[in-house]
């Protein structure tokens, strides 16, 4: 879903004042990602409502401010607070409110994941990331921060064979980095999405017309159309989990 917004409507939904200070807003983001975040938040609107608040973060940080990564304090934070992506399983915060608090799986698509994860999903997760298949990564950074780039630097060191994506990027490090998955030199047998759902949008009916069957959405990439087309579509489509972290649990097996 994309948002209209201008800075007067991004500052209503973030509940702050004109002159309000860099660091006063990063800390008012924050408690609203404490309230809002679906990865903390069983509300059937959470998910929406962490949209609209990241679109008006990043709104008034870009522009206001001309900070041109205003996720990376944001990132170091997340981990510091709550350790691995607090969407796996039960895992515990040392600092939220004070005190220790332990985080049940969250509901979605008619499912629950995190420590509660069906035994078909786990099935689909270990067919997924077989050694067998190859990968493209979509939305590979240069940024070493970015979950593209550990994505796909983690993959290469596991020994998979995979493609880096970005019509931005020329090279990330030494490896040839492709604008779009037409002009891979092979079809991959899966593809890992990390953009927003508008590009992912586009990026997944791409992957449709070139047959692949194989497709997870990084959390953040999905939306409920995007599911919903691969599912019409007949693709294997895995969503609301982190491929780094599903990759290490099965490498603990």
């Amino acid at each position: 879903m994309i948002f209209s917004l201008n800075l007067s409507k991004a500052r209503k939904i973030l509940g702050i004042a004109k002159n309000t200070k860099v660091e006063d807003i990063k800390q008012k983001y924050r408690d609203l990602a404490r309230k809002w975040h679906p990865d903390l938040n069983n509300g059937k609107e959470s998910n929406k409502k962490m949209q609209e608040i990241n679109k008006s973060y990043e709104l008034v940080m870009k522009e206001e401010f001309g900070v041109t990564e205003p996720w990376n304090d944001y990132d170091e934070w997340w981990w510091k607070q709550y350790g691995n992506d607090p969407l796996w399983g039960n895992q515990t915060s040392k600092e939220h409110h004070g005190k220790p608090k332990r985080y049940p799986g969250i509901k979605k698509s008619g499912h629950y994941i995190g420590s509660s994860k069906s035994n078909f999903e786990k099935n689909k997760i270990k067919k997924f990331l077989d050694k067998k298949n190859t990968f493209a990564v979509i939305g590979v950074s240069k940024n070493p921060k970015k979950y593209g780039n550990k994505i796909y630097k983690e993959l290469k060191l596991e020994g998979y064979k995979v493609y880096p994506v970005n019509p931005g990027v020329e090279k990330i490090n030494a490896d040839k980095c492709y604008p779009s998955l037409g002009e891979l030199p092979n079809l991959p047998d899966a593809i890992d999405v990390v953009v927003p759902p508008n590009i992912a949008e586009k990026v997944v009916k791409e992957a449709v017309r070139l047959g692949i069957k194989n497709i997870w959405l990084q959390p953040g990439s999905e939306s409920e159309e995007i599911i919903a087309y691969c599912k019409e579509h007949n693709i294997s489509v895995l969503h609301n989990a982190c491929i780094m972290m599903e990759k290490r649990k099965i490498n603990k097996i």
